[in-house]
């Protein structure tokens, strides 16, 4: 076949952002509250370095009591420079360290940032050195720092502080751009676990479990994920778009202004980011080359992520994943009018199920989408079949074929981006997996906002069926 290391592309769905959009007072902001961390920390945020205007200072993130300085922690766009700045204060409310890193957001002082590129920013405190990582890159290590105050103190946890993101807490200073996750942990991250956060991505690692070089769950004091859905998580605020990970002692943000909506939640994942695929076309795609047995048989959930390069309407089928042997086929495709479809035939190679999602350009061109497929050995008036996009059920179904049928675990081929019949597909995939039994719509839902770079091998809360993982 004809693909090549040019085929892999850096061009996954990149989560749910906010996006803030330098009102006034737009911000998400806690009550004061005491924050778990005092003289040792990391925050890391991941953001998109989109629309930074000059002339106006922007603020990323601050902590602050209600009077006074004390312990204050300011991250933000310096108004002439466009350069991140960080501000810390010690626990008298003395000036601590003003910092400046003119590389952090641009390439050079004058350079306008790119507005797909997302950052990784990693801000870290160990009671003597205040460092800044971008991208997993320590930001003085790299020569740009430019230390505007440098003195020597110590921070505390008292009095109480207020969180503002994307704004001050005095508001009138909002950011505008998108932003990701945003993490603090009570203790200086060493080098190696900053590198892993970046290179996971913002979905990819729950920062609840450690993995790799990563071990400092045990020093997680809060987890901001902004692109959590309208109404799933979250305990007040107008929105209930953002809330702390962090159920132990974790602090509650609120959307703090009127101008903050439910558009202001962006569903990017039109967008490139970050995790890899694989672009097939014409012929191309991957198989096992050996029949063997799957470990699949009357019962199992099936995830693909894809993005599809046909137009509705292109009259052509496309294969997405299929499992076939002599017979116990199983074959997911995408119809000529973006629709999943999902054929199965028994041991003698008899299709008993043929059932199409009915639902509208599921697979939108030039779009990532989620697609899970679960059987649960069953008929019925949907022949045990169901159809997810993006972790959402949707109930809309074309039943072809519904008749008595089941499969075994006999030995049989897995063609990635191939039908049975030889038909490729068009377009991006970037992850598939398999599992022996049917997932939960909540562990449905967490390996669609999770991204495909979710290790699936390992339960993390709301997903519980790391053992009846087949295949990934």
């Amino acid at each position: 076949m004809s693909l090549t290391t040019a085929d892999i592309l850096a061009n996954s769905p990149d989560g749910i952002p906010i996006q803030f959009d330098n009102a006034s007072n737009e911000k998400l902001q806690s009550d004061p509250a005491t924050l778990g961390f005092s003289n040792t920390w990391t925050m890391q945020i991941w953001m998109s370095a989109f629309d930074i205007d000059m002339g106006t200072t922007q603020y990323i993130l601050e902590m602050k009591p209600s009077s006074g300085d004390a312990n204050r922690i300011s991250m933000f766009i310096n108004n002439t420079t466009g350069q991140i700045e960080v501000s810390t204060f010690d626990s008298s409310g003395s000036g601590l360290k003003t910092y400046r890193w003119p590389n952090a957001l641009r390439t050079s002082t004058s350079a306008v940032p790119a507005g797909s590129e997302h950052v990784h920013l990693a801000l870290r405190w160990d009671g003597t050195t205040l460092d800044l990582f971008r991208n997993g890159t320590n930001m003085l290590e790299a020569g740009t720092l430019v230390k505007d105050l440098d003195n020597s103190g110590t921070m505390s946890d008292s009095p109480s502080r207020a969180v503002s993101i994307g704004n001050s807490i005095a508001g009138g200073q909002g950011i505008d751009t998108r932003l990701y996750t945003i993490a603090i942990w009570d203790k200086a991250l060493e080098d190696e676990e900053i590198e892993t956060l970046a290179n996971h991505g913002f979905y990819s690692l729950d920062v609840r479990v450690n993995q790799g070089s990563y071990i400092s769950v045990a020093n997680l004091v809060h987890w901001f994920r902004m692109g959590q859905p309208v109404g799933s998580i979250g305990v007040g605020g107008a929105l209930n778009i953002v809330t702390d990970e962090v159920a132990s002692g974790g602090i509650n943000l609120e959307a703090a202004a009127v101008s903050m909506t439910e558009a202001d939640v962006n569903d990017s994942r039109t967008t490139r980011g970050f995790g890899q695929s694989i672009d097939f076309g014409g012929s191309e795609f991957l198989d096992n080359l050996t029949p063997q047995a799957i470990g699949l048989a009357n019962e199992w959930t099936i995830s693909i992520w894809y993005r599809s390069d046909d137009a509705v309407g292109s009259g052509t089928l496309r294969g997405l994943l299929t499992i076939d042997g002599a017979g116990n086929t199983i074959e997911l495709s995408k119809s000529s009018l973006n629709k999943p479809t999902i054929i199965l035939k028994d041991g003698s190679g008899t299709i008993f199920r043929q059932i199409v999602g009915n639902t509208t350009d599921f697979f939108a061109e030039s779009v990532f989408v989620h697609c899970v497929v679960t059987w649960d050995g069953t008929a019925g008036a949907t022949g045990g079949i169901t159809f997810y996009k993006n972790g959402i059920l949707t109930n809309a179904q074309t039943v072809t074929t519904s008749i008595a049928g089941s499969q075994s675990d006999s030995n049989r081929t897995v063609e990635i981006a191939r039908k049975a019949d030889g038909v490729t597909s068009n377009g991006d995939i970037g992850h598939v997996a398999v599992w022996n039994t049917v997932l939960a719509a909540d562990e449905i839902r967490q390996v669609a906002v999770n991204r495909w770079s979710m290790d699936l091998r390992e339960d993390t809360e709301g997903y519980g069926s790391a053992a009846n993982l087949k295949h990934w």
